[in-house]
């Protein structure tokens, strides 16, 4: 499953082939979590490319220009995102040591992940291939979970399903009591920048290749919204 090919590198070619609108200017303001208008706001840094839910994607987008203006990563202290509860796990990026009580960095919490009605346990864990540092989220059974694995290999041996694509980070987020990722290119997540942004829903399964050398999955998420900025 190439998710970058599809949601992101794809994306212009298939939506305008498709008739789908450009919307980057088409209201101009902050939407609110229930579809009301906070605010003005200036949305030229940014193209609507695909919306399947317009009050999902338009709140979405303008968080993204909202952060251009109150600094980076300000979206992430909105409360779609602190909606849900991290724990750290581990140290973040520290020497591999014998006294340390775990082998990887990560958050874990606990949440309805793809929205069947069941509270799953979701750790994001920090991964690197190729110098390539990012994100994948592994989903473990609540019913068998006794605190997160000492070692990167037990964690995923553990994970029911991940969502893992190489270079992409992705950050779960709340929206009117679904769950829904963010997802961008990973260098977007430490530096702002020209690129695109999405917003899938995952529906269980194994998508993308979990940690470089492990076990390829063949399920998708559903890319709700795309989002260029420029």
């Amino acid at each position: 499953m190439t998710w970058l090919h599809r949601a992101v590198l794809g994306m212009v070619v298939v939506l305008l082939t498709s008739g789908v609108a450009w919307a980057g200017k088409e209201d101009g303001r902050v939407a609110s979590e229930e579809g009301q208008s906070e605010q003005n706001l200036d949305t030229q840094h940014f193209k609507m490319l695909r919306s399947k839910n317009n009050t999902l994607c338009v709140y979405v987008r303008d968080l993204l220009t909202r952060d251009i203006i109150e600094g980076h990563k300000w979206y992430l202290s909105d409360r779609i995102f602190t909606a849900i509860e991290w724990e750290p796990i581990g140290e973040p990026w520290q020497p591999i040591a014998p006294w340390k009580e775990y082998n990887y960095y990560g958050e874990v919490a606990r949440f309805d992940i793809d929205n069947d009605g069941v509270v799953d346990v979701v750790v994001r864990h920090e991964t690197v291939d190729v110098k390539v540092h990012y994100m994948q989220l592994l989903i473990l059974d609540p019913a068998q979970y006794k605190g997160p694995p000492k070692t990167e290999k037990a964690l995923i041996k553990q994970a029911k399903g991940w969502v893992n694509v190489r270079g992409t980070d992705f950050w779960p987020f709340i929206f009117q009591k679904q769950a829904y990722l963010l997802s961008m290119q990973a260098e977007l997540a430490e530096h702002s920048g020209d690129g695109f942004y999405g917003v899938e829903r995952y529906v269980g399964g194994k998508v993308g290749k979990v940690s470089p050398a492990g076990e390829e999955g063949t399920d998708e998420v559903e890319v709700l919204c795309g989002i260029q900025r420029w």
